[in-house]
């Protein structure tokens, strides 16, 4: 257990992203629900990652992450086309076009088949052939899961189906288990971004619930 998570458990309770989920995924199999405490434990967790992610983050925005990710700009579909392509090049270019809210029947199904990919496996591999199925056996990439954690942000902004709020969280989860992999850049930025919107959704939700 990595010293960041060993403090978060530790302070929190949180137990769903205290070991390398990248290594034992978890597998969220018949979870008993744990009441009130255990959302408060989830609350508190997902703050303390926040605060430790937003220092290492600084002052980037969404507008300079954004800025960057264009300058390599591809069409998704000139992407997916190739025998074998760059999982990350292909978030990245799915990400700018749902930011700009362009609907697109074809980055449905794409991001659709990751999600189930990943509610499978738990795991996103760094490359894939024209048939979405792995052309690597390297998995680590922590860049992939937060791409695909703030394309579902995106999904459930707009759409809001909880699948990509469910899958968003257990995305979420992995990426705190690795909490001490997150970079400095661009990247650091997107996860900060993927956790904060991720609570703020949760806490909505609740808060629906309990008017009712």
């Amino acid at each position: 257990m990595m010293y960041e998570d060993k403090i978060m458990a530790k302070q929190t309770g949180y137990e769903y992203s205290t070991h390398n989920l990248l290594e034992t995924p978890q597998k969220y199999k018949m979870t008993p629900f744990q009441g009130s405490q255990f959302l408060e434990q989830y609350k508190e967790s997902r703050r303390l990652a926040i605060e430790l992610i937003r220092d290492k983050v600084g002052t980037i925005t969404l507008d300079q992450a954004t800025t960057q990710m264009q300058q390599d700009f591809k069409h998704h579909l000139e992407i997916i086309i190739t025998s074998k392509f760059s999982t990350k090049k292909l978030f990245e270019s799915i990400f700018l076009t749902v930011l700009r809210d362009k609907d697109d029947v074809n980055v449905t199904k794409i991001i659709n088949e990751f999600v189930k990919r990943f509610e499978i496996k738990k795991r996103i591999f760094s490359f894939y052939n024209q048939e979405i199925k792995e052309a690597s056996n390297d998995y680590k990439i922590i860049d992939n899961y937060i791409l695909l954690a703030s394309i579902c942000v995106l999904e459930y902004k707009k759409t809001k189906n909880l699948k990509y709020l469910n899958v968003l969280l257990k995305l979420n989860d992995t990426i705190c288990s690795q909490i001490t992999l997150i970079p400095k850049n661009i990247t650091g930025f997107l996860c900060l971004f993927a956790l904060k919107s991720e609570l703020d959704y949760i806490l909505d939700l609740i808060k629906n619930i309990g008017s009712r």
